[in-house]
């Protein structure tokens, strides 16, 4: 009776360290699975995610001198009108300074602001001078229409067809006090983007 014991109470202590170690397989299995479906979320939302500037971004400068073809790098503060705002945004708002650009800019012969690289960690912005006194072109509106004039020129120097009614709020906001532009090259450049 003792040995039918003790088959019978280790068959069952046997059954049962199985049956915990299959439970705490299958439990362990679950696990897994469920912290891969969480990892490939938060990359596929992380993904989605629109990067935006913070005040944690480092913010560097190239000044690029034509005529010398120097490049100067510096890093600076990020400027708070640029804080919160994504890629597309931050391209609007450098169009909008190179429209707008104080005296000292343009005595200084800015001619050109470009995003050069975006991201949170970092973005990079590339500032043209030219002092050479190249043309120039000036957008503005005229009588509810798109007008070129020549840099430093009062009459208008081409009238363009692009009605004040086509074009979007922010490009009416840039023409209003005239936007800026070097070449004929960036000229149709901006043209074709106001209408399209």
């Amino acid at each position: 009776m003792n040995r039918r014991y003790i088959v019978i109470c280790s068959f069952f202590s046997a059954f049962l360290v199985l049956s915990v170690l299959c439970y705490g397989s299958y439990r362990y299995a679950q696990k897994q699975e469920r912290d891969k479906q969480i990892r490939l979320e938060s990359t596929e939302t992380g993904g989605n995610k629109e990067q935006k500037v913070t005040s944690q971004t480092r913010y560097i400068v190239e000044k690029y001198e034509e005529e010398s073809e120097e490049l100067v790098k510096e890093e600076r503060t990020v400027p708070p009108e640029y804080a919160g705002l994504t890629r597309k945004e931050l391209e609007h708002e450098l169009a909008t300074e190179l429209a707008t650009m104080s005296w000292e800019e343009e005595k200084a012969g800015l001619v050109k602001i470009s995003l050069e690289s975006f991201s949170e960690e970092q973005i990079v912005i590339k500032k043209v001078y030219n002092k050479s006194g190249e043309q120039g072109y000036i957008l503005k509106l005229k009588d509810g229409e798109v007008v070129i004039y020549r840099k430093d020129e009062e009459e208008p120097f081409e009238k363009t067809g692009l009605m004040e009614e086509s074009l979007t709020k922010e490009d009416r906001k840039l023409l209003m006090g005239g936007y800026a532009v070097r070449t004929e090259k960036e000229l149709y450049s901006v043209l074709e983007n106001f209408s399209s």
